[in-house]
């Protein structure tokens, strides 16, 4: 197991969980939601595009650990992908056929970028990293994640008690 693909994994969960996806499994090989079995001819197109973020995010997230974050996307010229991360896209480009056929590639493009923007809010990259940390060690229930992703979301957002400074 790598270190690779618990990020991957961690960012899945976080994106299921902010998209407000039920997790089934979380494991380093990725995760698995409620319903994300079914083909995407037999859901709705707002569900399937909740799979193509969440696969993005794991994407990103694997992105970010490799290559660092950025704030400014626009500066950004390349990526570098590993097969790991094309197969991803392979899978999301699937997703996007079965409810685009014409295949105007808008749930990728955006889903990409509300991917790498995701990882920039307050707490989020640190819960990815608790979370790659403990999917490296076990494998982690629903609620695990769940209460790794509370911690580190409200220790970078909520002050302390007695914390009277302006943030």
């Amino acid at each position: 197991m790598s270190d690779y693909e618990a990020f991957r994994a961690s960012g899945q969960a976080l994106m299921a969980l902010w998209r407000g996806r039920s997790i089934l499994d979380v494991n380093v090989e990725g995760i698995s939601t409620d319903g994300s079995d079914e083909p995407p001819l037999k859901r709705s197109r707002q569900e399937v595009a909740v799979d193509i973020a969440i696969w993005l995010g794991g994407i990103a997230a694997l992105n970010a650990y490799r290559f660092g974050r950025l704030d400014d996307y626009s500066r950004l010229q390349t990526w570098g992908f590993d097969q790991s991360e094309l197969g991803d896209f392979a899978q999301v480009r699937q997703l996007e056929a079965g409810i685009d056929p014409d295949g105007d590639g808008d749930h990728l493009v955006s889903g990409w970028f509300e991917a790498l923007a995701f990882l920039n809010r307050p707490g989020l990259w640190e819960a990815i990293e608790s979370i790659a940390e403990e999917l490296q060690r076990r494998q982690l229930t629903p609620a695990e994640v769940e209460t790794l992703a509370a911690r580190e979301f409200w220790s970078a957002n909520v002050p302390a008690a007695g914390d009277t400074s302006d943030s």
